[in-house]
């Protein structure tokens, strides 16, 4: 039964996350007092701050979960609500950077119980597959509220899906505080070593993709907020049930198998990644991202129940999403500086995007070896 407190605590904290993070963009540019009815807005003019937001977001995260292990949910679900009221009200872009902080602290020290609890059940990658599709549909609808909630005659409507996303979180607040702790240890093998360094590449990865992914979006292919947001939801839900299928037919496979596959995956992630920035069509773009969101998802799910068969507690959970988080957060920096460099210099910041390619490569590379440590061992 907790196992599905758990994914119903996954949608919720996903829905709650994304509305906020599709909205980011748009305060900022309203903060800084360019945001106006447009068919493309100058989004290059905040990447820089978008990338510091994401910078500061994921690191707060990291170093919250590498302590998950000594946390209670209920507390941390606590400074989650405070966060989202504060982003709500702010009234400059360092006290959007504070709120921000909180909120990837709060989220750091929740979200490794809610994975251990999923990890821990009897068909650990259907259970998996199935908190990832939550967290996916989570994602992609708050992606598409987000974009909705923004009325582009009103910049002042920005403020709007901050105060949304606040009480989302105070309907979960039941959620967590009843939502077991767990706090053993295990042991950490060689292969689960290598665990972590993929969750490092793809931290990397991920955080270089989203940082640049909306100033991409709004200053090559749509400045629509609906547009926008669509692009964002549209690939979350196609792959919902597939990536569930996918993971589904995984669970009696064993260990080395699973590890096999999610490497095959994260390489397919890392081809579809490699195309985004060079298309500046639509329907183009939404099929990408559809393509890397399924080979992300399922990766993840499948590599998860992977290491929850390795004898995984919330503090490897942790440590795993710790080293994820740790990527995650230079990602945002590198890709944003890179993005305004190679934008300077003539070539286009598309070119971000293969790099985040190579960064999933190195993941996927990471994860077959983990697979081979544990096959010799």
């Amino acid at each position: 039964m907790n196992q599905w407190k758990g994914i119903a605590l996954a949608f919720a904290l996903s829905l709650s996350s994304s509305v906020v993070s599709v909205s980011l963009p748009y305060m900022l540019l309203y903060l800084k007092g360019i945001l106006a009815p447009s068919k493309t807005l100058p989004a290059q003019l905040v990447a820089i701050d978008l990338g510091a937001l994401s910078t500061a977001f994921m690191l707060s995260r990291t170093v919250a979960s590498s302590l998950s292990h000594l946390s209670r949910p209920s507390i941390a679900s606590l400074t989650l609500l405070i966060s989202l009221i504060g982003m709500a009200f702010s009234t400059s872009v360092p006290q959007l950077l504070i709120f921000r902080i909180l909120q990837g602290s709060s989220l750091g020290l929740i979200w490794p119980h809610i994975e251990y609890s999923i990890a821990k059940s009897d068909r650990k990658s259907s259970n998996l597959a199935l908190l990832n599709l939550f967290s996916n549909l989570g994602f992609s609808t708050g992606n598409l509220m987000g974009g909705f909630l923004i009325l582009p005659t009103h910049p002042a409507s920005v403020r709007i899906p901050f105060g949304v996303s606040a009480l989302i979180a105070l309907a979960s607040l039941p959620l967590l505080v009843n939502l077991n702790v767990y706090k053993g240890r295990g042991s950490t093998s060689s292969a689960m070593k290598y665990l972590y360094l993929s969750a490092l590449f793809s931290g990397i990865a991920l955080g270089m993709r989203v940082s640049v992914l909306p100033t991409y979006i709004i200053q090559y292919v749509t400045a629509s907020p609906k547009m926008y947001s669509i692009a964002m939801a549209i690939p979350g839900y196609t792959v919902l049930f597939v990536s569930y299928l996918i993971a589904r037919k995984t669970d009696f496979l064993s260990i080395e198998k699973k590890l096999l596959l999610s490497s095959q995956l994260k390489f397919i992630q890392a081809i579809s990644t490699s195309l985004i920035g060079f298309t500046r069509d639509y329907v183009a773009l939404v099929l990408l991202l559809m393509l890397s969101r399924l080979g992300a998802s399922t990766s993840v799910s499948i590599s998860k129940a992977a290491q929850g068969e390795m004898g995984a507690s919330v503090k490897h959970f942790g440590f795993r999403q710790t080293m994820f988080g740790l990527g995650n957060a230079i990602g945002p920096l590198v890709g944003s500086f890179l993005y305004t460099y190679l934008e300077g210099i003539g070539l286009g910041g598309g070119w971000v995007f293969a790099f985040s390619a190579l960064m999933n490569v190195l993941s996927s590379y990471s994860l077959w070896k983990s697979m081979v440590h544990l096959r010799n061992s």
